[in-house]
């Protein structure tokens, strides 16, 4: 039986020229417009990260705690922290005081980050800030809507979506190419460690690292950081007439913000 170099050294097709044309095939069926269309609009990253893990190394998946938030639970989560900001803080304008410091701790691809600029810019946008609203949305994602992630992959993810975020609602971020390009707030580091002075922090291999370092520390030390939110646990199905039962309604959700409805999603 011929080997795989053996047939490309006799010519004839190998398992890499194979998959090749079958992944050709697939990508010339693609609707690109409508593909690139919803890219944009973060649709199809945020579908990426967890299904591709689930199949490469599920007990990693697992370990990690890589799990798929609905947007729905997103959308809640932060329009609870709006309303309580709004209604129990005494800050008017929820997310958009620029007082107002939130921390993703486990930021992923940066869900969570996203909806909290969207909130943002909503609130500037009914506030009639036309003139000024880019630049105080662009601040409020380098300054002061922090997110921290272990995991490389979802750090990049999660960047690269602020970013699109960012540009969609005209307010890009800079790069020219060096030290001083403008980056969304979000870093590379354990939420778990470097909150305590005494602490020292390890040394990194590299420059990079160090100032990614610096700069996560600088949050945790320095900040004053206002609301934590991120991903919870939760149950997918809705919860029985028992169990609801004996929960109080306004402990859930205020009268203007409806419970999220997930019994048309199959994953948590």
């Amino acid at each position: 039986m011929p080997t795989r170099r053996n047939r490309a050294r006799a010519g004839q097709p190998t398992h890499a020229y194979e998959l090749t044309r079958t992944l050709t095939l697939v990508l010339n069926r693609v609707v690109w417009d409508e593909f690139f269309r919803k890219f944009k609009a973060t649709e199809a990253v945020r579908y990426f990260y967890e299904p591709f893990l689930e199949q490469f190394d599920p007990l990693l998946r697992k370990e990690l705690g890589v799990w798929y938030t609905p947007p729905e639970i997103v959308e809640y989560m932060v329009g609870r922290v709006d309303h309580v900001l709004r209604t129990e803080l005494n800050r008017p304008d929820g997310l958009a005081v620029e007082s107002v410091y939130v921390l993703d701790p486990c930021s992923v691809t940066g869900a969570f980050l996203i909806e909290v600029l969207r909130r943002i810019d909503a609130t500037l946008k009914n506030n009639g800030a036309d003139a000024t609203r880019a630049a105080k949305l662009k601040r409020a994602a380098i300054e002061r809507i922090f997110g921290f992630e272990l995991l490389p992959a979802r750090y990049v993810i999660a960047h690269f979506q602020l970013g699109l975020f960012l540009a969609d609602a005209g307010a890009p971020l800079t790069d020219d190419g060096g030290k001083s390009g403008e980056r969304a707030a979000v870093y590379l580091t354990n939420a778990l460690t470097g909150w305590d002075a005494k602490t020292k922090e390890k040394q990194m291999l590299f420059e990079e690292l160090e100032r990614e370092c610096a700069a996560a520390t600088a949050v945790k030390r320095g900040k004053p950081i206002l609301m934590v939110l991120g991903n919870p646990p939760y149950a997918v199905t809705p919860a029985s007439p028992r169990t609801r039962k004996n929960r109080s309604p306004t402990a859930i959700a205020p009268a203007n913000i409806p419970h999220p409805n997930l019994s048309r999603r199959g994953r948590g």
